[in-house]
């Protein structure tokens, strides 16, 4: 996250992540941020091996409301997801047949966050689980 926020083409500016947020178990981190100078474009990025990518243009369509789809960094801190990621696996342990999370992901709708996977399935039962914005569980609940 500190890496990100020191690219050299958003110095001085606030960031805006766009639609999605990955993080993999590899270290992988992939998101889409708002173009620091055009508001109206979308670059994707990569972190791997300690760095991140040079930006990649994302194609839109005029139906993207792009402005609906952002949050600001600050408001999206990346240590979250090891609490996301801790205490699904704590959840998954106690349900037959489920597996660890492999990845982890924050949504944009509205200009609010939401975090991924939102169930945990077993091989008798499904569960929702809903996480607050700082990762820690807000609802689970058997389906």
């Amino acid at each position: 996250e500190e890496s990100l926020r020191k690219l050299p083409q958003y110095a001085g500016k606030e960031i805006f992540i766009y639609s999605t947020l990955y993080f993999y178990n590899d270290g992988l981190i992939n998101v889409m941020l708002q173009h620091p100078t055009n508001p109206k474009y979308v670059d994707i990025y990569n972190y791997k091996d300690g760095k991140w990518s040079e930006p990649k243009p994302l194609q839109l369509s005029v139906r993207d409301e792009v402005q609906k789809r952002l949050v600001s960094l600050n408001k999206i801190k990346f240590v979250n997801v090891a609490k996301v990621t801790a205490t699904y696996n704590e959840k998954a342990k106690e349900i037959e047949g489920a597996k660890p999370l492999t990845s982890a992901y924050v949504s944009i709708w509205d200009n609010k966050m939401r975090w991924y996977p939102s169930s945990i399935n077993g091989s008798r039962e499904r569960y929702s689980i809903q996480f607050n914005d700082d990762g820690s569980l807000k609802a689970f609940k058997q389906e």
